[in-house]
């Protein structure tokens, strides 16, 4: 693993290129760490460790260009937002189902009806859009992801983890099913258990994970597809290490050169 020092005046250059002056960068910084601190002790009044960042000069962040930004700085915002809706209608943010439900809400995005029967507190829930942009996720996915709200918000799915090819083939022939409209409704979804291999991690997890339904989501007053929802089962099935050992590994964690490499 590959570690380098970004320098905030690196930063300031690459954002220079793109026609923006470094106090559009200074605030942006300020508002990721403000967000990200915030969802940080969200979680971990629910019992959840969430890591906002590894290094405050957000070495990622920085480093895309200010459309990108201010998506990313929206998307943190939402989940706030999201977070707030649910703590008002079920006075904690440990179930799935009113996660889902603010969730979508917020993003405004609607269900096939049934969604809901499906969804078990301890379900991990996903929301992504055509892209494979991750718009959502809730706290358990952290009970089994040790990549910081920096690298899940500025890298892909793909960038970040590893599952092997006839799996994610079948994953793809089903979502272009959902977005083609042949497939409907909340269906269970036929995929073996799978491994999923955290590329770039502190702790590199290993996540053997179970699709166990799939849903098309649609733009409010709408009929086009516009997101998919899957709900799944997870758990962490790599070498176990201990508390202390997991505290030293994440303090240790630097900057990944072949993650700065994507960018």
């Amino acid at each position: 693993m590959i570690k380098k020092d970004v320098s905030t005046e690196a930063a300031n250059k690459n954002f220079t290129r793109h026609g923006v002056g470094s106090s559009h960068l200074d605030r942006a910084l300020k508002e990721f760490r403000q967000w990200a601190r915030q969802i940080q002790a969200l979680a971990a009044d629910s019992g959840v460790r969430v890591i906002p960042y590894f290094d405050p000069s957000l070495p990622y962040f920085s480093r895309l260009n200010p459309e990108r930004q201010d998506k990313t700085l929206e998307a943190l915002k939402v989940y706030v937002d999201v977070c707030d809706l649910a703590l008002s209608k079920a006075g904690h943010l440990r179930s799935a189902k009113t996660m889902a439900w603010a969730a979508l809400r917020k993003l405004g995005l609607t269900p096939s009806p049934e969604l809901f029967h499906f969804i078990e507190d301890a379900d991990v829930i996903e929301v992504h859009d055509a892209q494979g942009t991750q718009l959502f996720r809730n706290f358990e996915f952290f009970n089994y992801c040790s990549y910081s709200l920096e690298e899940l918000y500025c890298f892909s799915w793909e960038q970040l983890y590893h599952r092997a090819p006839q799996v994610t083939d079948d994953l793809l022939q089903m979502v272009q099913g959902i977005y083609a409209g042949e497939l409907k409704g909340c269906f269970p979804v036929d995929l073996p258990l799978h491994d999923i291999n955290e590329r770039y991690s502190p702790l590199e997890y290993v996540i053997q994970a179970q699709i166990k339904y799939a849903s098309p989501l649609y733009a409010v007053g709408s009929p086009r597809v516009a997101a998919t929802l899957v709900v799944e089962a997870g758990a962490l099935t790599g070498p176990e290490l201990s508390s202390e050992e997991e505290e030293q590994k994440l303090a240790s964690h630097g900057v990944v050169g072949s993650l700065l490499e994507l960018l």
